[in-house]
């Protein structure tokens, strides 16, 4: 059973599709804990642009950092 809190169901449209795209960003982003997984989710809703969101996807795969401040 789906847990209705899950922050998979919170993820915007753009960054799950660019999540889906990078494997190595995806398993970063899971490896992260809940807290680390809601900032990051807020970082990609506060991107105002695809280049924006490859970028900040981008930091997560190469680094598995949340901050690319």
């Amino acid at each position: 059973m789906k847990d209705k809190n899950s922050i998979y169901d919170e993820l915007p449209s753009g960054l799950a599709m660019m999540l889906a795209q990078d494997t190595n960003a995806l398993m970063a982003f899971a490896n992260l804990t809940n807290q680390e997984k809601s900032a990051f989710v807020q970082q990609a809703r506060e991107v105002t642009s695809r280049a924006d969101m490859r970028r900040l996807v981008k930091a997560m795969s190469d680094t598995g950092n949340t901050y690319t401040g």
